[in-house]
């Protein structure tokens, strides 16, 4: 048998106080059990289960499975519900709308009464710390960096109003003070290839690229990344490097459901009209099609 265990960052969506004496209805066979506990048993019973309920999105996670020499990482993106034990500190008011760091555990539920089972998860959250306001750049501190930075703000006022070379100029400032962070550097290689010059934003998109290989970002930056990553390959199809752009493409063919908008983008963007003789990119396009196809 393999559990879970490691760190995690938790932003929290829905917090639920629990009241064991309402929420399992002693009137239900299921908990006919507990019905027969004596008073001291019952209340023992039911003061384990005095904590809350918590279910969000895992932004990071260390997390790994005991006993299996796996690698680290389970759980990371996925939406999960987590049970905080009863203590002063699991109290909605104080968790509620909350990025949290804690330790994630993993009971065994094979048909125990134990907490956290009867709450439709085996998972708990410990040693529960309080870093920010949930979807923030709490508990990062290259986001931290980025978000203080004069030069990065700049950067993006200049982005979003078009101005790519003042938008270059602002975000290679901010990169070499170390303030840029995984938005910044999607921002940067943007801007460069709307000033054609895909020859520059391989750097910092190849930087998103090798970090999320790496398992070194977060789970709230997924969108970035696969805006990164596909503009990765559309700039090495514009620099006529045909087997950097398919090998980003068919880590697509993967999971066709997941990476169908990559996919018909692929077959339709103007950038990948560079390599659309080369053998590797008609292979790809003859896999993709039958890919969207199926997966229909």
């Amino acid at each position: 048998m393999s559990l879970l265990k490691g760190a995690v960052v938790f932003d929290v969506d829905i917090c639920s106080q629990i009241t064991p004496e309402t929420r399992f209805d002693l009137n239900d066979p299921e908990y006919k059990w507990i019905r027969d506990l004596d008073g001291p048993g019952r209340k023992q019973f039911y003061d384990t289960y005095r904590g809350v309920l918590l279910r969000g999105r895992v932004i990071q996670s260390r997390v790994q499975r005991t006993g299996t020499g796996g690698g680290k990482g389970v759980l990371a993106g996925d939406t999960v519900a987590v049970y905080v034990r009863p203590s002063a500190a699991a109290q909605c008011t104080m968790l509620s709308g909350k990025r949290l760091a804690g330790a994630l555990d993993e009971a065994c539920c094979n048909g125990s009464g134990d907490p956290p089972c009867l709450l439709g998860t085996t998972h708990f959250l410990n040693s529960v710390n309080v870093m920010g306001s949930a979807a923030s750049e709490a508990g990062d501190a290259t986001r931290r960096r980025a978000a203080a930075s004069k030069e990065y703000a700049e950067g993006v006022r200049a982005w979003k109003a078009d101005k790519w070379k003042a938008a270059i100029k602002a975000f290679e400032a901010a990169q070499d003070k170390g303030d840029l962070d995984i938005k910044g550097h999607y921002m940067l290689g943007h801007a460069y290839r709307e000033t054609d010059n895909c020859k520059a934003a391989i750097k910092p998109l190849r930087h998103i690229y090798d970090r999320a290989q790496q398992g070194k970002v977060w789970a709230d930056e997924d969108e970035t990344v696969r805006r990164a990553n596909f503009l990765l390959a559309r700039c090495h199809a514009r620099n006529n490097d045909p087997q950097g752009a398919v090998f980003i493409l068919n880590g697509y063919l993967l999971e066709p459901k997941k990476f169908r908008r990559e996919l018909q983008e692929a077959l339709r963007n103007k950038d990948f009209g560079w390599i659309h003789t080369s053998k590797e990119y008609r292979d790809f396009k003859a896999e993709a099609e039958a890919r969207l196809r199926s997966s229909r």
